[in-house]
């Protein structure tokens, strides 16, 4: 595997409500969870070394300055892609075990 560089996501969080976890993303701006992929972006600064989830209307607040940007949607989806859920059985397998966690 060739070496790169790692650049780390911060906002990725574990969630507990009713006695369930699970992952949120915490926009870094207004500290709220990101309820919609689509409404929503990474943005990072490739000289900061970090990743920031934002949501769309919040991610110039501070000033920051950000080089670059992904909708959160796309990057869930490349996410998917590179842990190997490639294809529609293996994303509808891992959807019905999601399901089941989220019911029992």
């Amino acid at each position: 595997m060739p070496t790169k560089e790692i650049i780390k996501v911060r906002g990725l969080v574990i969630h507990q409500t009713k006695g369930r976890s699970g992952l949120r993303f915490v926009c870094k701006f207004c500290n709220e969870f990101i309820e919609d992929a689509g409404l929503a972006l990474l943005v990072w600064n490739p000289d900061k070394g970090e990743v920031l989830p934002a949501h769309k209307g919040c991610n110039v607040r501070d000033g920051d300055r950000f080089g670059c940007t992904m909708e959160l949607g796309a990057m869930l989806m490349y996410l998917l892609w590179n842990s190997g859920i490639q294809n529609d059985t293996s994303l509808k397998m891992w959807q019905k075990n999601a399901r089941f966690n989220a019911e029992a």
